[in-house]
């Protein structure tokens, strides 16, 4: 089987900073053409901050995203944690078939190639 394409592959996160996702509406990274991100980040829509550019990552624009309440507490200091770590981003690898997103304080994303959105 081949390795996902970074660009056009809708990936879902399955860990932050080493910690398995609780349950609940899935954290979401798409990449577009030109590299820019977007996707759900859990209660909310995003979209830039950074863009791929090659083997590294650039500005993209400031980091937007909706600004809807999520259910608890708890569901928001993860997605917090997940645009933070996603609008400062500073490297990325690919870590077998899942792209690793790092940022400048070690923090991490791993995402794994899902099924797009319908």
């Amino acid at each position: 089987m081949a390795k996902p394409a970074l660009q056009g592959t809708h990936w879902v996160a399955v860990e932050i900073s080493g910690r398995p996702l609780p349950a609940g509406e899935p954290l979401t990274l798409d990449i577009d053409e030109d590299g820019l991100f977007s996707g759900n980040s859990g209660c909310n829509r995003y979209r830039g901050g950074r863009r791929i550019a090659g083997d590294t990552l650039a500005d993209g624009g400031p980091g937007i995203s909706t600004r809807m309440a999520c259910p608890d507490e708890a569901r928001s200091q993860l997605e917090m944690e997940f645009q933070s770590i996603l609008f400062n981003a500073s490297a990325w690898a690919m870590k077998g078939d899942d792209l690793l997103i790092l940022d400048p304080d070690g923090r991490s994303i791993l995402f794994r190639a899902a099924p797009g959105p319908s």
